[in-house]
């Protein structure tokens, strides 16, 4: 393939062990880092390699990946091309560090995410559906051929040269603004882009309310529509933080959902919420 002519014999092995095991991105999604653990999956094998005389770099890389990150399965598999490229270069020295690889991944996975979807779930699998639809109808397979054939057949096809291409820009262009000492500017908008993106995130998947009333000179006044009056989502915000806090001082995951289970249960006993 052409877009491949730059890449050494290994490389090319290596991009099809990216492509393999990034089929399971979506194998382990969870609540707390959704595909993870299938990103990290994906990587482990070029990880080994590039830190085999380094194992606290190894340690730390493996860290490093297997953080949250929700992204289109098909289409943001370009980040793991890209974040094997980073990686390859902070292990071979170069003035590539950590916070960079994670803020480059985290300020991208969101548009990835929306470009998947709007080709895939909106489009590839609209018009597959349809026109197997039409052969189904007749009792044809066909309608069940043709719709894995559009649908499905250009998911994994695509995650390829996307790998590819996320690679290549690791190598080439991102090495070029390192060198150039402009990858620091880069680092700081993507980190604004990414922490903008964990914000939008936050305020659209948590979900708290109260339904406390309380009686002011005769007048009932509902306590939620005064916070939404000072700041909206004020609630899912401390409980953001109150989480986060939490996460810091190491108290385990498991711990902190319970308690608020239990919280919440409680306060919905006592109409508070």
């Amino acid at each position: 393939m052409k877009m491949t002519e730059h890449l050494t014999p290994e490389e090319k092995k290596d991009m099809w062990i990216l492509w393999r095991r990034s089929c399971l991105l979506n194998g382990s999604m969870q609540a707390i880092k959704r595909q993870g653990m299938g990103f990290t999956y994906s990587l482990i094998p070029l990880l080994k390699r590039y830190y085999k005389d380094d194992k606290e770099g190894l340690t730390e890389a493996l860290v490093r990946n297997d953080t949250y990150i929700n992204t289109h399965a098909s289409t943001g598999t370009f980040l793991v091309g890209l974040t094997a490229a980073l990686e390859k270069s902070k292990a071979a020295g170069e003035p590539v560090d950590g916070d960079t690889i994670v803020n480059i991944k985290t300020s991208l996975m969101g548009p990835l995410a929306g470009i998947g979807d709007s080709i895939f779930h909106i489009t590839l699998r609209v018009i597959g559906a349809g026109i197997g639809i039409t052969f189904a109808n007749q009792g044809s397979i066909l309608g069940a051929i043709i719709f894995m054939l559009i649908y499905g057949g250009t998911f994994l096809g695509i995650k390829y040269p996307l790998i590819v291409s996320g690679y290549t820009l690791g190598t080439t262009y991102l090495k070029e603004l390192f060198e150039k000492g402009w990858i620091k500017s880069i680092s700081k908008a993507a980190s604004v882009l990414g922490l903008s993106m964990v914000g939008c995130l936050a305020s659209s998947l948590i979900k708290v309310s109260t339904s406390l009333v309380i009686d002011i000179q005769g007048a009932e006044v509902t306590v939620q529509s005064m916070f939404d009056a000072i700041l909206p989502n004020l609630l899912p915000m401390i409980t953001l933080f109150i989480v986060y806090k939490l996460i810091k001082r190491k108290v385990s995951v498991t711990k902190i959902v319970m308690g608020m289970l239990l919280l919440g249960i409680l306060m919905s006993f006592l109409g508070i919420m």
